[in-house]
């Protein structure tokens, strides 16, 4: 039987015109590398470091980027990024994004070759100031909401179903 995946973003729709967007990018295996949470706030790791500066940095490498609310979790980062009608598509960046990324991962951690990411990225299309203003306030609270996040290696399943959560499916 053949695996089909899941299309991610939506059909028609030009992901390189102008706009806000949500981006949520995992890391590989949902592996918990780029630090830790503790007493609700956000702990880097080296290579956490490098994926939060890298981040701030993009628009630097990118004309017509700007960037609004981000967070860099254990293993997953969100962010808004937000486009002008002179820039690149967005998998364009976000691809540029995770490659270098990447590499300067792997360069510190001499790690050559190892997938810091998981395969694409999910995405949320901004389309007014209060879904902006709902998206920020998710992405503020992000750390403090880590205890109950069902890929948090530290939470138990008996945790998530006391706080009326089912547990995550395991295909690890």
């Amino acid at each position: 039987m053949q695996n089909k995946r899941r299309r991610l973003r939506l059909p028609d729709f030009d992901y390189g015109q102008s706009g806000s967007y949500f981006i949520t990018i995992c890391t590989a295996g949902r592996k918990c590398v780029l630090g830790m949470v503790v007493d609700d706030e956000v702990s880097l790791s080296g290579a956490g470091e490098i994926v939060r500066d890298l981040w701030r940095s993009s628009p630097e490498r990118h004309d017509a980027l700007s960037l609004d609310e981000f967070v860099v979790m254990p293993n997953h980062i969100h962010g808004i990024i937000e486009l002008s009608e002179r820039c690149q598509p967005l998998p364009a960046i976000i691809g540029a994004y995770k490659s270098v990324s990447t590499k300067t991962v792997n360069t510190a951690n001499a790690t050559p070759g190892s997938h810091i990411w998981q395969r694409s990225y999910h995405e949320h299309v901004i389309r007014d100031e209060r879904a902006r203003d709902r998206i920020r306030e998710y992405i503020r609270n992000n750390p403090l909401k880590w205890h109950l996040d069902r890929e948090n290696p530290t939470i138990g399943n008996a945790a998530l179903r006391r706080a009326g959560q089912s547990p995550a499916p395991t295909n690890r």
